[in-house]
C-alpha cells in the first residue's frame, strides 16, 4: 500500500506521506543553495502529539519533537526527523551531546515502527534517572523505506555504483547536523557527536565515523554484519580510511552469535568479519579504550536485541 501510494504522489500530487522516499521537485538540488536556505528556513519542529495525530497506541515518551518533511538536498528527497530532548531541556541553558540514529521509524514508537522499538527514549530515561549516564539529544532520521539499503550503503564499501551511502553520510554531516546546532542547545564539537545505528544503518554510521572523523567521534554499530558482497571493501579500510592521530575515536561494534540472516554459515562468518575489523582498527592505532567489541551470545538480528543492548553501548560511547 506504501509503495502504490507512492507511485501515485510521483504521477503528480507531490505530497509525500511522512517518510516517503520518492523523489520530490520541491526539495533542492544538491547545488541549489538558495533553495536550501529557503527549504530550512521554512522548516516546522512541532510535538510529536501533533504531528501524528491520535496519540493511542503510540509509545513514544518524553519530549520528542518531529519534523515532517526534511530535504535532503544530496539525494534530491525528503524525510521525517525526530528529536528526542533530555528532562529539563526547556527549563535551562544547558547544551548537550548529540547522537545521530538511523531508521527514525523503530527508534521511539512501535506503532511507526516495521520491525519493532528500540525503546531508546525509555533506556534514556531510566539511565538518566539512575545517574548512569549524561544526558543528549537524540536526532533519529527515517530510513528511505524502499530505498533504505541503497541510502545506507555507500558505493566506496560495496563497489556498486548504484549505492547512495555517501551521500546520505554527507547529508548527516553537512545538512542536518549544521541545522541542528543552529536550531537546539547542542554542544557542536566532534568530542560530542555521535552516530549510531544497526545492520544496514551500522554500516553507514561506520562509514560516517571514518569518513568524517572531524564531525564525529562516536560510532555505534549494532549487528554490523560484514560479508564481501554486502561491503567487500571494507576490508581495505587502511587504505580507504587511514587514521588521523590527532582525531581520537570511540567504536562500538556489535554483533550476536546467531545472526544467521545470509544463510547457513553467516552467523560464524559475521563474527569472524567483525573481530577481523576491531583487530584491523587496533592495528591501524586505535587503542583498547577506543574500540568496544561485543559479541553478544544468542544475539539475533532485531529491534528487541539492539534495545536491550543500547543501554550499555550508550553508556560506554558516552562515559
Amino acid at each position: 500500500m506504501r509503495q502504490t501510494l507512492c507511485a501515485l504522489l510521483m504521477l503528480g500530487f507531490w505530497v509525500l506521506a511522512a517518510g516517503c522516499a520518492v523523489p520530490d521537485p520541491a526539495a533542492p538540488q544538491p547545488d541549489d543553495y538558495a533553495g536550501l536556505d529557503k527549504a530550512l528556513s521554512e522548516i516546522r519542529t512541532v510535538d510529536w502529539k501533533d504531528a501524528l495525530g491520535d496519540s493511542a497506541g503510540h509509545t513514544v515518551t518524553g519530549d520528542v519533537k518531529i519534523i515532517d518533511r526534511f530535504p535532503i538536498p544530496q539525494l534530491h528527497r525528503v524525510r521525517r526527523i525526530w528529536v528526542w530532548l533530555p528532562p529539563g531541556y526547556d527549563g535551562s541553558d544547558k547544551r548537550y551531546p548529540v547522537l545521530y540514529m538511523q531508521d527514525g521509524q523503530n527508534v521511539f514508537d512501535r506503532k511507526t515502527s516495521y520491525a519493532g522499538e528500540w525503546q531508546v527514549d525509555e533506556s534514556l530515561a531510566a539511565l538518566l534517572g539512575a545517574g548512569k549516564a549524561p544526558a543528549v539529544i537524540v536526532v533519529a532520521v527515517d530510513n528511505g523505506q524502499e530505498l533504505r539499503m541503497r541510502e545506507y550503503v555507500p558505493a566506496a564499501l560495496s563497489g556498486r555504483a548504484e549505492d547512495e551511502g555517501e551521500k546520505y553520510a554527507e547529508f548527516l554531516a553537512r545538512t542536518l547536523k549544521p541545522y541542528i546546532d543552529a536550531r537546539f542547545r547542542t554542544l557542536p564539537d566532534r568530542d560530542h557527536t555521535a552516530v549510531a545505528g544497526s545492520s544496514a544503518g551500522a554500516a553507514i554510521s561506520f562509514y560516517a565515523g571514518v569518513k568524517y572523523p572531524e564531525v564525529f567521534s562516536r560510532v555505534g554499530a549494532f549487528s554490523f554484519v560484514i560479508s564481501k558482497d554486502f561491503i567487500g571493501n571494507i576490508f581495505q579500510i587502511r587504505k580507504l580510511f587511514p587514521r588521523d592521530p590527532a582525531l581520537p575515536m570511540r567504536f562500538y561494534l556489535h554483533v550476536g552469535t546467531e545472526e544467521d540472516i545470509h544463510g547457513p554459515g553467516s552467523k560464524e562468518m559475521f563474527v569472524t568479519n567483525l573481530r577481523w575489523l576491531a583487530g584491523e582498527l587496533r592495528a591501524m592505532g586505535y587503542g583498547k579504550d577506543e574500540i568496544r567489541l561485543d559479541v553478544e551470545p544468542g544475539g539475533v538480528h532485531n529491534e528487541g536485541d539492539w534495545a536491550r543492548r543500547f543501554p550499555q553501548a550508550y553508556e560506554w560511547l558516552f562515559k
